[in-house]
């Protein structure tokens, strides 16, 4: 049933969650839009997992409809320099208490509050998920970080510590909702333009791919890196025919990205999933139908094996995470600066380029 707010007269206010990294493409895939025209936004925000039997009166007592979540992750410890991330912002449109929610529900509405004992249900019309962004500086000035935490060669861990201590459930703001909205500013900018689609080979391609799109995030750019949890969810669990959502989802964030960006690793379009898939030809594909479809999307690619077999050779020279990425933005910015079309053949960061790459 609908939960009826106890403080129905105070203003909206403003709510922080965390959740963790490998529950990110779940959400996102849970949240598929089921019908064309839909908008790709966050179904809602659960709290106390049934199997767990946790305690969610934190979020009926306090969540009301009106009110806004922000909802904040960090990518896994090996994921360098990584920062934490506003991950999704909800607009509260419902509270409800788990099966007893009304029976006008969506079926993927139903499946959340089948999982949750309590459900934040979210405005799909002013709800959004974001691209990866730096939310240390919003962090910090609401009081969630201390002073300190941003500096030093362990910061990512007291950050991750800080974080866990302070947001082990929902937790209400001690500032007006207006407020909130202006401290995560910066991160709603940077997570809604600029987006990078970040392809790469999992095997042999994350290390670079990761120090790639913390030096992209430090110049302002948004990286889509969503993929790489695909090799780490269980597409088993998700039963026959389910992967095509997980194909859904990598097409919605090449779709919302402005810039494609391949890493070519010698694995690069052969490594396989334990169903057999190649995700990256699927990212390949892909990119290819929207730059033919899409005049103004850019792709560039950044070599890192020695040779590229693929409808013609292409010797390319290997470089660095830091200059590849200062290299990626440099040319981004021309070409924000130029507009309109450019010629329909992949770009390339090497000037050994002997012939432009079809796609497949």
């Amino acid at each position: 049933m609908d939960r009826t707010p106890q403080h129905a007269g105070r203003p909206p206010a403003a709510f922080l969650a965390y959740v963790t990294w490998d529950r990110v493409v779940p959400w996102k895939i849970l949240s598929l839009p089921q019908h064309r025209g839909e908008r790709f936004a966050p179904l809602g925000y659960g709290a106390g997992r049934r199997s767990k039997t946790r305690n969610p009166r934190n979020l009926l007592k306090q969540v009301q409809p009106g009110d806004t979540i922000y909802v904040v992750t960090m990518p896994w410890t090996n994921a360098r320099g990584i920062p934490p991330t506003l991950v999704a912002r909800l607009h509260v449109k419902a509270v409800c208490c788990g099966m007893g929610s009304p029976q006008r529900l969506t079926h993927n509405l139903k499946k959340l509050c089948r999982t949750w004992n309590a459900v934040a249900i979210a405005d799909p019309c002013s709800s959004e998920f974001y691209g990866l962004n730096d939310a240390t500086a919003a962090l910090h000035r609401l009081g969630i970080l201390m002073p300190g935490a941003a500096r030093g060669a362990d910061r990512l861990r007291v950050i991750r510590a800080q974080l866990g201590q302070r947001v082990q459930k929902i937790l209400r703001l001690n500032t007006s909702a207006g407020q909130a909205e202006r401290a995560f500013a910066g991160s709603v900018a940077q997570g809604t333009r600029q987006s990078v689609f970040i392809s790469y080979a999992h095997i042999d391609g994350e290390p670079y791919a990761l120090e790639l799109a913390r030096h992209l995030m430090q110049r302002g750019l948004s990286p889509w890196l969503d993929a790489l949890a695909i090799p780490r969810y269980n597409t088993k669990k998700e039963g026959p025919g389910k992967s095509r959502r997980l194909q859904k989802l990598l097409r919605l964030g090449i779709e919302q990205s402005a810039l494609g960006l391949s890493v070519i690793t010698d694995s690069y379009l052969k490594k396989k999933d334990k169903r057999g898939i190649v995700w990256t030809r699927r990212e390949w594909d892909q990119m290819a139908r929207r730059r033919q479809r899409d005049p103004t999307y850019r792709c560039v690619r950044v070599m890192r094996a020695k040779r590229w077999m693929h409808r013609g050779d292409a010797s390319f020279e290997k470089k660095p995470a830091r200059q590849a990425a200062a290299e990626v933005a440099q040319w981004w910015r021309k070409q924000l600066k130029v507009g309109g079309s450019i010629r329909p053949a992949w770009s390339s960061l090497s000037t050994k380029v002997n012939r432009p790459l079809v796609s497949p």
